[in-house]
């Protein structure tokens, strides 16, 4: 009896065992579940280890275990490498409705997949003996009905020969062929937008280096940027691999690890040159710079076992790197002196690394916040906000300083052009003072006027220096804005007296000395001179050739208006004391512009005014 028992212990206790090695069927529990999302097969499915079994004799197999994905056989294979069937059964589906799978970055890293015992996907070459096998990865949705009955017996053979993980280690996702083929397509523009927003700064950054070649900073960000876009390319959802299916896995796989290494490195040198290497005395950015870039290229000199092995030390490196680096540039953004762009900047590279942590805790299945999202991607919304605050920031400020610029250069230009006025430039044929050279010259026929204070050095005697300079700049204030708008320039001062140029408009010079002399006769009310003295000046005014040139040597030169018409139109002033005229003008000038029929004049005298053999009339100008 006791025997009996035994028995029949023992016989439930193995139908127990045999019925727990099997998984419950997935049942759908309404369809409206799955015409409106997708989800994932995060359910029990059975294991048999170690083979490939055919979906035709799977029912008279018993599991080696049940998993749920994202699940790795690490604890049957160590090393990753190895075989093994996965098998899951669902009802509850709809005859009527064509369903999907997306297996992207799911399983690893060759298999075929079954579906009711049909093979409908492959991906790489998988193989029973797994030293055959080799791996790759497909973005291609597969397609798929249940039966009659509303069921679906999925069987996955996967095989696994030189990546360190293998089995179904990403989340599997499942749904109606509309709802995942919107999904997929809103994924393909989203992943589109992310790496044109990275594509932008990147070549930004790239353009204002190679005009600016002196600023690395530039090129730094640049390559920051091209390490996140690396990432984002491959990473969970490949745009590489959804517009070219048979680029290398391998090379996927390195395009991966780049950001683990050349994102840190990169950054190291922006922070240094952004700093300055006075900033860091322990040379902590250069020892960060030339272990990753050591690490980068033992990941892309390597072969696919070796630099997937790699992948631990990244991962350290990475994270030791981004605490070291952000937590330098927090504390250089917080000292004083430095701009609140190093702040914003900080910021933005801290969700970067922390969104890049978070997506290596999830392959590395640890507990995180929405493991089933790639975080890395929407850090560079992050980024590229900061870029483009950081740009526009810069902008502002460069345009400050250029406006600021200008409007000093500008007053200096105004403080020259009083010593050198535009009017000599632009005789000159320059457009600017900073164009001008030692023995620039050019000739000109142009009208000139010379005027002169009568008796002022004997005035002067009795006054004051102070009073003596009040009187003449008075009387010079009060010519100056004469002359210039009768289009005339004062080309030189000598003394108390000067020289006028009229480029053009000449036959308003005369209407100019006319002015100049009722503007004088109006200052003696006002300069109160003593003993009754008159405060009076003479006019010259002549039309002839002049040479403007600039002499003197390279550090110190002076513009210079020479030729036999400034002498004669200075003669022209001195008559105007015998003749007792306010203005006297040359024949050639009254013929030059037809003075006879627009001024009132008068013959004074005919006498030889230059050195030449020949006499000339001279005529007073009478003011009414």
């Amino acid at each position: 009896m006791t025997a009996r028992r035994s028995c029949l212990c023992l016989i439930f206790l193995l139908l127990f065992l045999c019925m727990s090695l099997h998984a419950e069927v997935f049942h759908i529990t309404s369809d409206d579940t799955l015409s409106h999302k997708r989800i994932t097969l995060g359910v029990p499915w059975d294991f048999y280890l170690g083979r490939f079994i055919s979906p035709n004799e799977i029912n008279d197999i018993t599991a080696d275990a049940q998993i749920t994905p994202p699940w790795i056989w690490t604890q049957y294979y160590p090393d990753g490498l190895g075989c093994g069937t996965f098998r899951l059964q669902m009802d509850g589906l709809n005859p009527d409705v064509q369903y999907t799978m997306f297996l992207y970055d799911a399983i690893g890293t060759s298999f075929h997949l079954y579906v009711n015992g049909s093979l409908l996907w492959t991906v790489g070459m998988p193989n029973e003996d797994w030293t055959k096998a080799k791996g790759d990865q497909s973005m291609q949705l597969v397609d798929m009905f249940c039966d009659e009955n509303g069921c679906l017996d999925i069987v996955i053979q996967v095989s696994n020969n030189f990546h360190r993980k293998g089995g179904l280690w990403g989340n599997i996702f499942f749904g109606e062929r509309d709802v995942m083929q919107r999904k997929f397509i809103r994924d393909v523009n989203r992943r589109f937008i992310f790496l044109g927003m990275l594509f932008f700064v990147i070549l930004f950054h790239l353009i204002f280096y190679w005009m600016h070649s002196d600023d690395k900073v530039s090129l730094y960000l640049a390559l920051f940027s091209l390490g996140i876009a690396f990432r984002i390319i491959v990473q969970g959802f490949s745009i590489l691999k959804f517009f070219f299916p048979e680029f290398p896995y391998i090379l996927c796989l390195k395009m991966e690890y780049t950001a683990l290494f050349l994102c840190p490195a990169s950054y190291a040198m922006y922070v240094r040159n952004l700093y300055g290497a006075e900033k860091f005395p322990h040379k902590s950015d250069v020892y960060i710079f030339i272990l990753n870039m050591v690490i980068g290229v033992m990941v892309w000199c390597g072969l696919g076992k070796f630099i997937n092995r790699l992948v631990p030390i990244l991962q350290v490196s990475f994270v030791l790197s981004s605490i070291t680096l952000i937590g330098a540039q927090f504390r250089l953004s917080f000292s004083k002196g430095v701009s609140d762009t190093g702040m914003i900047m900080s910021a933005a590279t801290l969700v970067i690394f922390l969104f890049g942590a978070h997506d290596m805790a999830t392959f590395s299945y640890l507990p995180v916040p929405f493991p089933t999202v790639m975080l890395l991607p929407y850090s560079a919304l992050a980024f590229v906000a900061a870029q483009s605050f950081i740009t526009a920031k810069n902008r502002e400020d460069s345009m400050k300083r250029i406006k600021k610029m200008s409007d000093n250069l500008t007053e200096t230009n105004e403080i020259y052009y009083k010593f050198v006025p535009k009017e000599f430039l632009t005789l000159l044929g320059k457009d600017n003072i900073t164009d001008v050279q030692l023995d620039d010259r050019s000739t000109k026929c142009l009208t000139l006027l010379s005027a002169d204070v009568r008796d002022f050095t004997v005035m002067s005697e009795k006054l004051s220096e102070d009073e003596v300079f009040e009187v003449l700049n008075q009387y010079l204030s009060t010519i100056g804005p004469i002359i210039r708008d009768h289009g005339g320039f004062i080309e030189k001062y000598l003394g108390d007296g000067i020289i006028v140029l009229f480029p053009n408009n000449g036959d308003r010079a005369v209407e100019c000395a006319i002015a100049i002399q009722n503007a004088v006769a109006k200052l003696n009310d006002e300069f109160h001179l003593k003993d009754g003295d008159t405060f009076r000046i003479g006019i010259g005014l002549h039309y002839g050739e002049v040479v403007l040139m600039t002499v003197g040597e390279e550090d110190r030169m002076t513009g210079l208006t020479i030729s036999g018409a400034v002498n004669t139109v200075l003669r022209l002033e001195s008559l105007t004391k015998k003749y007792k005229q306010p203005i006297v003008i040359s024949q050639t000038l009254v013929d030059q512009h037809n003075l006879m029929d627009k001024y009132d004049l008068s013959v004074l005298d005919t006498i030889r005014l230059d050195d030449e053999d020949k006499d000339e009339v001279i005529y007073a100008v009478n003011i009414v």
